[in-house]
This record gives C-alpha cells, sequence and structure tokens, in this order.
C-alpha cells in the first residue's frame, strides 16, 4: 500500500489553495454579457409583472433600460467579483485541501537534502518506479486532468487569475521555484478512491494499493541501521519482488551529494 496525502498535510503551505483576484475579468464580462443575453433577462423579469404593467414599457424604454444596465454593469462588477471570488476560492481550497490525495515523486535520487527531508537523514530508504506501470496512468478520458503522472510546473511568482481561468494544474501541478530542486512528479486522486483509510477521524490517511509490478527499484539509505537493512532484504526475498534491482546510497567524496548505482 502508499499512501496519497491530502494538500493540508503536505509541507507546502501554498497546496491545494485556489488563489484568484475576481470572477472573471471586466472585459470578459462585457464579451459574454451580449444583447441577446440582455435581451433574454429582461424577458425573463418582465414576465413576473402584470399584462398591463408591461404594457407601459415601450421599445424606446426598454432600449434606454438595457444600455443603462450595461453601462452599470462593469462597477457593479467590479465591486462584487472580489467578495463573490473570495468566498468561491475559500470553500473550494478547503475542498481540495481535504478531499483529493497526492503521491509526490521524485525525477532524482541523489540530491542530498531529499534524503535528508524524506529519508530521515539517509536511515530510510528510496522506492524507485516502473512510470509505464497502469499505476501511474489511470486517467478515465483523454482530458482528465488528474490521475496520472505529470510533471510539477515551478514558478517565480503567484500567477493573479480568474476563477473562469483555473484548471487542474493550477491548483495542484504548480509550486514555488524554492522547490525546484525536488524535481517533482505527482498524481492527484480523489483520496474516495483509497482501498484503505487508517489513522485517526481528525486526521486520516488514505492507502492506495501499490501492485509490486509497479516497483523497479530500492535504494538503501546510506544511514540505514543492520537491523532495518536486514528487514527490508527479507521483505525484499518474497518471489513477487524478483525484478525489483538493489543499490546502495553512499554519501559523496567529489561533491554535496549522494552518489547511486542504479
Amino acid at each position: 500500500m502508499i499512501r496519497y496525502t491530502q494538500p493540508s498535510a503536505l509541507n507546502d503551505p501554498f497546496e491545494g489553495k485556489v488563489q484568484a483576484t475576481g470572477i472573471a475579468s471586466r472585459e470578459y464580462v462585457l464579451e459574454t454579457v451580449t444583447d441577446d443575453f440582455m435581451d433574454e433577462q429582461f424577458e425573463q423579469v418582465l414576465a413576473q409583472y402584470p399584462r398591463s404593467v408591461r404594457a407601459l414599457l415601450t421599445e424606446d424604454v426598454l432600449g434606454t433600460l438595457k444600455r443603462t444596465s450595461l453601462s452599470v454593469l462593469p462597477r457593479i462588477f467590479d465591486d462584487v467579483s472580489p467578495r463573490i471570488a473570495s468566498a468561491i476560492t475559500s470553500s473550494l481550497s478547503a475542498q481540495v485541501r481535504q478531499r483529493l490525495g497526492v503521491l509526490s515523486l521524485s525525477a532524482t535520487p541523489t540530491h542530498a537534502l531529499m534524503w535528508s527531508h524524506y529519508t530521515q537523514n539517509g536511515r530510510g530508504f528510496v522506492l524507485g518506479f516502473n512510470t509505464r506501470h497502469a499505476h501511474f496512468d489511470a486517467r478515465r478520458a483523454d482530458t482528465d486532468e488528474f490521475r496520472h503522472l505529470r510533471a510539477v510546473e515551478y514558478r517565480d511568482h503567484l500567477k493573479a487569475s480568474y476563477l473562469v481561468d483555473f484548471t487542474g494544474l493550477d491548483l495542484l501541478y504548480v509550486k514555488s521555484t524554492d522547490w525546484q530542486y525536488e524535481q517533482e512528479w505527482r498524481i492527484v486522486r480523489a483520496v474516495t478512491d483509497g482501498d484503505e483509510t487508517v489513522g485517526s477521524q481528525k486526521e486520516p490517511i488514505y492507502l492506495f494499493t501499490l501492485p509490486p509490478l509497479a516497483v523497479s527499484h530500492v535504494i538503501m539509505g546510506y544511514g540505514m541501521s543492520d537491523s532495518d537493512t536486514k528487514r527490508l532484504s527479507y521483505v525484499l526475498g518474497d518471489p513477487k519482488y524478483t525484478h525489483v534491482t538493489v543499490s546502495q546510497a553512499k554519501l559523496s567524496t567529489n561533491d554535496y551529494g549522494v552518489d547511486v548505482s542504479i
């Protein structure tokens, strides 16, 4: 089993947080609100009034009302758009940070910081994966933004976006360049697709089945204890892992990195 972690439990505080300055740009709204759209809106409103009242509204009067509405619409939109966007982004961020799970992988097994942060200073081990395995591409359609391995995009600044422009990429596949050294690839899935849930109700841990053939390599940490090395070797002695290559990580004598023979 392998954990898919909720964005709220990851170490980047910006994970899964929707950042939006408004619902849409003023230009987008003006292009969307056509004469036909205004006609439909007026018809819906007028339908609620008695026929005798509607008869008083001549074409000239209706035309003036429509033009006035269009002239004040941008100012009204500029006022309410940020507030509506704030409410939507707050709710959406909360849902994304709790209901989606992230499997974070790295393209490099030799970065010293990665070993330090994620293997308890080399006392753990690193798994290598066969990324051609079906586990890493479970798209339900060609347009599916989740359920398959994708490279994280790194940016210097937050993208000032409107809600209408948001995609799954902006939500969970973009990080600050501060994290670029991780060379991250990730898969995002709904936590409800998991096979087992452990931990507490307040802090659940969602586990997904990882087929043995999805694992291709194991790198023993440079600081692993003899007992942990023996335990891991025992597990890898299972016939279902005979295809797995095992290597030993060592601190480099040439630079501030980790040497791994793969």
